[in-house]
């Protein structure tokens, strides 16, 4: 079919004279490196030189061209309308939905276009998103995300369920030709017509509206039209459906409620934020470097709130013996009251970063999960970094997938922990070692973990509706998609055996 059309091409966010070489490295270690060449990729940090990897970057730049592609509005670029257009052709015969009219995006919809006869750079984008498992991803949506997404062959329902429904017959004909349905809205809107004031769902209704849609557009049976849009809607997932009740309908009172919650007499506490819609547009559902096992999609959370009057305080701490250092034993202690069977003592495991922030970390997670679920909390913390960031730096580190944020793993646990909390959570920070009775408890707990003889075990599981994973592909830059790609790279990059062997001699003898 050919290339894209020069207003795309002018649109790449690269030039093709830069794709000469998968990796920037000199010559002389082209051939032959003296060393395991992923290992030359690596950060100096981790005992690499840093070189540039081009085909990473490479990928990277195919993300940014996936990310235009897929920003849908007012402002998307032309060469993305032409690319839905080429997709929406190049198909088997037996492709469903056979009207190639309401085939819209192969990224919202179950149907997938052919790969002989497209064009390199739309095979760039199918290959780019498959291998960093792009998806459709969010705890909740808005409305107007919800009513954007094409109804025919609707990426979240049953494959086999809405093609059945959306087979030949004369109803689904009169929802395509006559009344021009496309999107959920527009299915909405239609089965919303059944509830009208004056409306008879017997047959022959005279209403004004079903007497203009049979005269003036020409539709037989208003009425069957109704309830066959209404069956379509059915087939959605309660994530995905407009018509019931969602997060978006409560959370912004729900938090200014939080007003005169907490005390201030020490401090201001930080409210950590419970919204967990995702606004915008179509372009700001999609996810990408997905990782682990992820939400199907469909199951959204319950963020009520308890109205239970009240609120209960705890005091988290973090400790770590030898902090920086390859022997580094780190502990949590978590502090409710005094004798409390909930206050705990904690040996972070050593598949753990040992370190004072994990400790820090650690310790808030255990306490929101110990904590009374259904009362408000209020966590005491001399950590302004763990406090940070699942309030001030929270929806920038989970946009950006915390591709860039150390001890993300942790973070991602602390924030489903207080998020599967049914009471608000706030933050307020101590000065350590400053007579802050909790605190100096809390710090007390977190040394006595970090000085037992073995690490305890324990669990950062929360619901996995809650989960978030990879990076808003809306807001990834070129850098940011470098970055990942790197990281995942630089997992399976091992040194050499003898190099190992040098190098644990060597710390070895610092050590001493």
């Amino acid at each position: 079919m050919g290339s894209l059309p020069s207003d795309a091409r002018r649109q790449a966010p690269c030039c093709p004279d830069d794709r000469r070489r998968d990796v920037a490295v000199p010559d002389r270690c082209a051939e032959n490196p003296p060393v395991n060449f992923e290992q030359l990729l690596l950060p100096v940090s981790d005992g690499g030189l840093g070189l540039l990897d081009l085909s990473a970057r490479n990928e990277a730049i195919d993300i940014t061209w996936l990310r235009e592609y897929l920003a849908f509005g007012e402002l998307r670029p032309l060469w993305a309308h032409v690319a839905d257009d080429l997709f929406a052709m190049n198909v088997a015969q037996s492709a469903s939905p056979a009207d190639p009219a309401l085939r819209i995006n192969p990224f919202l919809q179950h149907w997938k276009p052919l790969r002989k006869g497209l064009p390199g750079e739309l095979l760039a984008l199918l290959d780019v998103a498959r291998a960093h498992h792009l998806r459709l991803e969010g705890r909740a949506f808005s409305r107007d995300i919800m009513r954007a997404m094409p109804m025919w062959d609707h990426l979240q329902t049953s494959k086999t369920a809405v093609r059945t429904l959306g087979s030949r017959s004369a109803a689904t004909a009169c929802l395509k030709n006559v009344h021009c349905v496309v999107t959920v809205g527009h299915f909405e809107a239609l089965a919303a017509e059944a509830n009208v004031p004056g409306h008879s769902r017997q047959g022959g209704c005279d209403c004004d509206r079903c007497t203009h849609l049979r005269n003036g557009l020409g539709c037989a049976h208003p009425q069957r039209c109704y309830e066959r849009a209404e069956r379509f809607l059915n087939l959605l997932p309660r994530k995905w459906d407009p018509r019931g009740e969602h997060p978006c309908d409560f959370e912004d009172a729900t938090m200014a409620d939080t007003k005169d919650m907490f005390p201030v007499e020490s401090g201001v506490p930080v409210v950590f934020d419970r919204r967990i819609t995702v606004s915008g547009t179509l372009a700001d559902a999609f996810r990408i470097f997905e990782r682990g096992v992820a939400d199907d999609g469909t199951a959204e959370a319950d963020m009520s709130v308890n109205d239970r009057e009240g609120f209960e305080v705890v005091a988290t701490d973090g400790s770590c013996t030898n902090n920086g250092f390859r022997d580094a034993v780190a502990g949590a202690g978590v502090f409710f009251t005094a004798g409390s069977v909930r206050n705990r003592s904690i040996r972070l495991p050593m598949e753990m970063e040992q370190s004072n922030q994990a400790g820090e970390a650690v310790a808030a997670v255990v306490a929101s999960k110990e904590s009374d679920q259904s009362v408000a909390l209020l966590q005491i913390t001399d950590s302004k970094t763990t406090m940070d960031a699942v309030t001030r730096w929270r929806h920038k580190n989970e946009d950006s997938g915390f591709i860039m944020q150390k001890n993300s793993e942790l973070t991602r646990a602390l924030i489903g922990a207080t998020l599967a909390r049914q009471a608000h959570t706030a933050f307020l920070w101590v000065k350590g070692h400053n007579g802050h009775p909790g605190n100096e408890a809390a710090d007390a707990l977190a040394g006595a973990g970090a000085a037992k003889p073995n690490a305890d075990q324990f669990h950062l599981a929360f619901p996995q509706n809650l989960a978030l994973t990879g990076a808003k592909l809306s807001t990834v830059t070129q850098k940011l998609a470098y970055r990942a790609i790197r990281l995942v790279r630089a997992k399976d990059a091992r040194p050499r055996a003898s190099a190992e062997a040098r190098l644990e001699t060597i710390l070895s003898d610092l050590q001493d």
